[in-house]
């Protein structure tokens, strides 16, 4: 066993001569072979197939020799395995083939020897439904996978999750699987379905999807991105979370974190500017459907309708321009308003980018939407009939009693006239009066002597 791990064939060839058990196994199943195949001796595998070992034997966990030899990528140990009688569509427990372990490591040599075997080119995993083609893709084998291709791989096989072999390309952001997968006839706008989508209205449509560009978009593969535009990917493809624009939006959010790094030599704004410039629309609003909290419609609601508080702003119906001015996103805005982005679309909660989508100086703000909604700041504010700020009475205190009047709708006592040239500094200190108030209060009671105390009349 030890000679077969070290890859020693004159000390293997000597061992056996002596009589060793070719077939002999350690605590866990793994035989001779398993290691001369996992160190790709190929003269070590001779010797042991010569002296009798079972090419077909797994260990306890489902690892044949084959198995270890397609990972090693030695074409001449995987043929004369095959050769002595190991099965090409021989699977772990979860489903994986030889030729899955070969199209991950990319040899083609190998996955020669396989499909010449005759190996099941869209074997599927039990555990994800994944193929061949899907992992060749993931590790960005490109001549794997066009050899896949070639034995009539499915280009549009999905996993379990849904994902084509183009999906899993993009999401990993390897750009030459994917011109592999495109040249060999991959839809470029195959998405993964979901169920609410971004329309122009607020009911959402079953037919949304993300897309492989949506998918580069959110990646920060830009690059990738690009190539798929060029290969005719939709520019206005939508799904549960919006537009592309609205998808980069969200990513740029300057001073609100790191954006993630790109994978290319572009950057976001670049390949906002090329989805505008091929159709683009920058009035898209976003569709979510509003679930209530005691509701349960059994749709998961997405982050952006999580209420936080009572000042709780809504994305629903909030368009590129708007996700951009939250964020005071300038570049992209003024992107936005070059392609025809219209700033005061409002939401589904009637709020627009001048009322509460940005932040302070963006488009000229004027207050904010928390600052608009609440009844105490308005009246803070004055109103429109009366602008001046509402007063506290002349005694400063704040007795319970004056917002009980507020509450109920009843008039609030006048303040007393101030006398003329009286001004701010001539009036006692709000504590001081509280003191003085307090002490009234103590003196009716017996338990202070009298003393002089404020007029009270404006309480």
């Amino acid at each position: 066993m030890e000679a077969a791990r070290s890859g020693d064939p004159a000390r293997v060839a000597a061992l056996l001569d002596q009589g060793a058990d070719a077939r002999a196994a350690e605590p866990d199943g793994t035989t001779a072979l398993h290691w001369a195949a996992r160190v790709a001796a190929a003269e070590v595998v001779e010797h042991l197939l010569a002296a009798g070992a079972d090419p077909e034997r797994a260990n306890r966990y489902g690892i044949t020799p084959l198995a270890l030899a397609a990972e090693s990528g030695e074409p001449a140990i995987v043929g004369a395995l095959l050769a002595a009688g190991a099965d090409p569509n021989t699977a772990t427990p979860a489903g994986e083939t030889v030729l899955m372990v070969a199209a991950r490591t990319g040899r083609v040599p190998v996955l020669d020897r396989l499909l010449a075997a005759g190996a099941t080119v869209d074997a599927t995993e039990s555990w994800r439904d994944q193929t061949a083609l899907m992992w060749a893709a993931a590790e960005n084998n490109a001549d794997a996978v066009r050899r896949l291709l070639a034995a009539g791989a499915g280009v549009e096989a999905r996993s379990g999750a849904g994902l084509t072999p183009l999906l899993f390309a993009v999401r990993e952001g390897h750009i030459d699987a994917v011109r592999a997968l495109l040249n060999g006839g991959a839809d470029v706008n195959a998405g993964v379905n979901n169920t609410t989508a971004s329309t122009g209205s607020y009911t959402p449509a079953a037919t949304g999807h993300t897309t492989p560009l949506a998918l580069a978009i959110v990646n920060a593969h830009y690059e990738l991105a690009a190539t798929l535009l060029e290969a005719g990917a939709d520019s206005n493809a939508y799904d549960a979370r919006g537009t592309l624009l609205h998808a980069l939006a969200w990513i740029r959010r300057p001073g609100s974190g790191r954006p993630p790094a790109p994978t290319g030599n572009l950057d976001s704004l670049y390949l906002a500017r090329r989805l505008l410039a091929q159709g683009a629309n920058p009035n898209v609003r976003i569709a979510w459907r509003e679930i209530p909290f005691e509701v349960d419609l059994g749709i998961v609601k997405p982050p952006p309708n999580i209420s936080v508080g009572r000042n709780f702003i809504s994305f629903v119906g909030a368009t590129p321009f708007y996700l951009a001015a939250k964020h005071a996103d300038l570049e992209l805005m003024k992107l936005l308003v070059d392609y025809g982005a219209d700033p005061l679309t409002p939401t589904g909660q009637g709020v627009d980018s001048a009322d509460g989508g940005g932040r302070p100086g963006v488009l000229g703000r004027r207050e904010s939407g928390s600052a608009q909604r609440h009844p105490r700041a308005r009246a803070a504010r004055g109103t429109e009939d009366d602008p001046r700020p509402r007063q506290r009475p002349a005694c400063g205190c704040r007795l319970r009693r004056h917002g009980d009047r507020r509450r109920r709708g009843g008039p609030a006592a006048a303040p007393p006239a101030e006398p003329a040239g009286a001004g701010r500094a001539a009036r006692p200190g709000r504590h001081a009066l509280g003191r003085l108030h307090g002490a009234a209060r103590r003196r009716d009671d017996g338990l202070e002597p009298d003393r002089p105390v404020p007029d009270r009349a404006g309480c």
